[in-house]
């Protein structure tokens, strides 16, 4: 993480996920499961004392995924307050 202000962080970041087959009626989904890793970032802000704003953006960069299906980025926002 890179404190670039008393109120602004930016963080870079890496995830992976693997996902089991889907299953419906007993049967495999052929279209489904396997593992993905993104790289992306996070902008942190503190606009007040003890509230805390997250932003942060994830691009896929390697897919194994089973069958035909591909992953997309993703965006997420949290938000920490601390009473």
């Amino acid at each position: 993480q890179y404190q670039a202000l008393r109120w602004l962080a930016l963080r870079a970041a890496a995830d992976t996920r693997w996902d089991d087959r889907a299953r419906e009626n007993g049967e495999i989904d052929p279209n489904s499961g396997g593992f993905v890793a993104f790289t992306g970032g996070d902008v942190l802000t503190s606009p007040m004392e003890d509230l805390t704003l997250l932003l942060g953006a994830r691009a896929p960069v390697f897919q194994a995924l089973n069958g035909y299906h591909r992953e997309g980025w993703t965006l997420s926002f949290a938000t920490t307050h601390d009473w």
